[in-house]
């Protein structure tokens, strides 16, 4: 069997508890750590930590470095690459020392960068190791930003000055795999990592509606006002709707509050069980790119989902038996009431179809590519 040191650097604390990609990576690289031939250490470049998250993470990982920063203030690439004075870092310095430290610290085998906005990491590792460098690819910003030229435009210019330093990618899902065109070495795609092995024995609240999503990302803003403005007005049974998740601005909670027979909850301790406590979990996903954590865990818990064609995207389910997929405002609505007078069963044992994501077959995969790599 091989050992193997690995660098992890991310611009997200992976901390259980969390939805999204710190969720997904803290099982993952919690579970990964726990083989013996693997030596593994986190470097976190952190924003906007909760009470108690940093003694938490560091209490479950053998070796871990938490940088804490300032959340920025703008577009983070805005002006990062002029063709004349080059490159210009947006991390903080205290960041950057303590990446040179690691890099000197030992040999490493692989390290790894998470998200695109850390490929100019690439260029400090070649310097300073003989490393193999990844990248972790949570969405692809060529399909995200396709919309705003102005995004796209400073996301490729970063990207063409540190790309070819990278020797390899990870995916997670075979659609963000096929629209990376501009990498010509290994591409890997990898299931995403959920805690899907408890199974909550919870009654449903009858008429609930649930949406979770983090609302410092534009997508789930954009289904929520989908939701509210387009769909919910044609649902004709008794609902009500429970919107769930953090970085909820006042402004947003206001303005959805106003509408009839929505529940603006925010954080919620335990979002796996409050997916099992409801009727429908509805997900009209319009924007956005990458596999979407919150669906699997709805899906594990056995609860009817509602979503579209792009919300399902890197997930196995089947359509119309583990999940219900609609693309129309008309029909979403449709389906919804279908699911509240139980005219439509769907979901019944929808865990089966994502017992894939499960952190130790996930961790296994992931072993078998850096056996490749390495």
């Amino acid at each position: 069997m091989f050992e193997v040191n690995i660098l992890v650097i991310t611009p997200f604390l992976p901390c259980k508890g969390k939805h999204g990609g710190a969720a997904q990576m803290f099982n993952l690289w919690s579970e990964f750590q726990k083989q013996d031939n693997v030596d593994l250490h986190i470097l976190a470049h952190q924003t906007d930590m909760e009470l108690g998250e940093e003694a938490y993470t560091a209490a479950v990982f053998d070796s871990i470095d938490i940088i804490k920063v300032a959340t920025p203030s703008e577009w983070m690439l805005k002006g990062y690459i002029d063709e004349n004075a080059g490159s210009k870092p947006f991390f903080s310095g205290e960041f950057q020392k303590k990446l040179g430290e690691l890099l000197l610290m030992r040999e490493w085998d692989v390290v790894i960068l998470e998200m695109q906005f850390m490929m100019h990491c690439a260029e400090l590792i070649s310097q300073k190791s003989s490393a193999k460098i990844g990248l972790i690819v949570h969405e692809s910003l060529d399909i995200r930003y396709k919309q705003d030229p102005e995004m796209l435009h400073d996301f490729i210019n970063y990207r063409q000055h540190f790309f070819d330093q990278l020797d390899f990618l990870i995916c997670f899902s075979e659609e963000d795999k096929a629209s990376i065109k501009w990498f010509t070495k290994p591409i890997y795609t990898l299931s995403l990592c959920v805690d899907v092995e408890e199974l909550y024995q919870q009654e449903r609240n009858q008429s609930d509606l649930m949406f979770l999503g983090s609302y410092g990302h534009q997508p789930n803003i954009d289904s929520v006002n989908l939701l509210l403005e387009e769909v919910l007005p044609l649902v004709k049974e008794p609902f009500t709707l429970r919107v769930c998740g953090s970085q909820l601005t006042n402004e947003l909670k206001d303005k959805w509050q106003a509408y009839p027979n929505v529940k603006v909850v925010g954080y919620v301790e335990d979002a796996k069980l409050e997916m099992a406590k409801c009727t429908v979990f509805v997900a009209p996903i319009v924007s956005g790119k990458g596999v979407r954590t919150k669906l699997v865990e709805a899906l594990s818990q056995n609860t009817p989902v509602v979503t579209t064609s792009l919300g399902m995207e890197g997930i196995e389910a089947k359509i119309g038996t583990d999940c219900f997929v609609a693309n129309s405002p008309v029909e979403l609505a449709s389906a919804i009431d279908q699911l509240l007078l139980g005219a439509l069963v769907v979901g019944k044992n929808a865990r089966t179809a994502v017992a894939n994501h499960q952190a130790e077959i996930v961790a296994s995969k992931l072993t078998y590519i850096i056996e490749r790599v390495v």
